[in-house]
């Protein structure tokens, strides 16, 4: 009786298996590139979210500004108290948001999750005097997110 073996051992030499470990960590490290390459362009968008809210709450709160600016000085002709102008401004339409308290303004300029809150005071030459100018997000930090609950 003679046995024939039909199995093909296949040979691996030293080449062949670094050859499939630097495949193998080729493989992994472009993922883990698509993935940093992903959270990259997320980060990227929120900032940019973010800066466009930013600056289009200051281009209204500059535009507040010049036409505060403006009705100031069409009353400073007259013998109007700071109150009063104070009232004034925030009584016309270009000041919707904007409330008066002695001779203080206060408006808030809102844009998706920022808001800009800018505060006046009226001077008795009926100029103004900016004495606060805050930005701040509207983000519900109240809301919790369980990260890891220890099981």
């Amino acid at each position: 009786m003679s046995t024939h073996r039909n199995d093909v051992a296949v040979r691996m030499g030293p080449t062949a298996v670094i050859t499939l470990l630097v495949v193998i960590a080729l493989a992994t490290l472009s993922v883990l590139s698509l993935t940093t390459a992903y959270a990259s362009q997320t980060a990227a968008a929120k900032q940019d979210d973010a800066v466009r809210a930013l600056y289009a709450n200051e281009v209204q709160a500059q535009e507040f500004l010049a036409q505060t600016d403006g009705q100031l000085l069409e009353m400073q002709g007259g013998s109007v108290a700071p109150e009063a102008a104070a009232e004034a401004v925030c009584a016309k339409p270009f000041a919707e948001g904007a409330h008066a308290s002695g001779r203080t303004i206060e408006a808030a300029f809102q844009t998706g999750f920022r808001t800009l809150t800018v505060t006046l005071e009226i001077q008795d030459d009926l100029t103004y005097q900016i004495t606060s100018w805050k930005t701040a997000s509207n983000i519900d930090t109240s809301e919790q997110i369980t990260l890891w609950n220890g099981n």
